[in-house]
């Protein structure tokens, strides 16, 4: 199993439980890109390499490391399902 689909199994595993800090990990481990948003907690998601993706963004909430709301999950999934193939690709041309 490849590094996205281990991240994507393990998020659909523990949707309501992954915390800011995990969910930006696993994002930056396959190349994505997580800046401070204008408002504390909100983290915009951009990939130069992905084509077509022009970027996503999610809250982390009010506290340190807070978990990240089940709705933002689905759609950082979706943005994983959709670029998968480009994403497995870029991973495997790195090794």
């Amino acid at each position: 199993m490849n590094a996205i689909e281990t991240i994507m199994r393990d998020w659909r595993m523990r949707i309501s439980s992954l915390r800011c800090e995990e969910v930006c990990a696993g994002l930056a481990h396959l190349g994505f890109e997580i800046k401070n948003g204008k408002c504390p907690g909100h983290k915009v998601v951009s990939h130069s390499a992905l084509r077509g993706f022009i970027g996503t963004n999610f809250n982390c909430g009010h506290g340190r490391n807070d978990v990240v709301k089940i709705a933002y999950i689905k759609k950082l999934l979706r943005v994983l399902s959709e670029n998968q193939s480009e994403l497995e690709q870029r991973e495997n041309s790195h090794e």
